[in-house]
């Protein structure tokens, strides 16, 4: 009898750790993660008079002056505290989101055709311990006083599940951010692993308010 209940707890235990285990995320994950937390910036100045003429540009053209118009510093190289709240879970897809994987020409064709399957629509928990924010961004925690819809006084950051081939040498994933009610974007983030570190191949712009 004894050893019948034994084996019945080692399979418990067994079956207990596997689920636990695909519950955390992988070192693949928390890499990207933290690479997208390095892309966070400090808002861009206010458009420049001119911008009304860039109808009138070529492609090139307009994308040279975009650039010099957004700041490029670093959030570490300012001298100010920036607060934001990341929420400490990947966001589940939607079943259409390989619809949404139009972009060409860029080596990730074989994510047009790979379904989103049930487990991808739930939430994934982050150990927020594995993250990297630099070192002068505040994460927002409100105390027992703050009312919830305080969140909206600070800039909101989530990422979605991050899907992988099955090589595990690219990913797609979405980076979105609030800053209130019309002031926000997303985009779809495409990575590759070279060299046994990802790297970021294209940021594609998927919304915005």
């Amino acid at each position: 009898m004894m050893k019948g209940s034994a084996y019945l707890f080692f399979i418990f235990l067994t079956l207990l750790l596997t689920n636990c285990s695909k519950d955390q995320l992988s070192n693949d994950e928390y890499e990207i993660i933290n690479l997208l937390i390095s892309e966070i910036r400090y808002p861009p100045p206010p458009p420049h008079p001119f911008l009304s003429e860039l109808d009138k540009l070529s492609d090139a053209e307009y994308n040279r002056k975009i650039d010099s118009l957004i700041r490029k510093d670093s959030i570490e190289q300012l001298k100010i505290k920036l607060v934001i709240h990341f929420e400490d879970s990947l966001k589940g897809l939607s079943k259409n989101f390989k619809n949404m994987l139009y972009e060409e020409n860029i080596g990730f064709e074989e994510f047009y055709l790979m379904d989103i399957n049930e487990e991808y629509t739930h939430s994934k928990k982050i150990d927020m311990r594995k993250l990297q924010f630099p070192k002068n961004v505040v994460l927002w925690k409100p105390n027992k006083n703050e009312k919830a819809n305080q969140i909206e006084k600070v800039t909101q950051y989530w990422i979605s599940r991050i899907l992988f081939n099955k090589e595990k040498n690219k990913a797609v994933v979405e980076f979105n951010s609030l800053s209130g009610p019309l002031s926000g974007g997303g985009s779809k983030v495409y990575l590759m692993k070279t060299d046994d570190k990802w790297k970021i191949i294209l940021f594609f712009d998927s919304w915005v308010s």
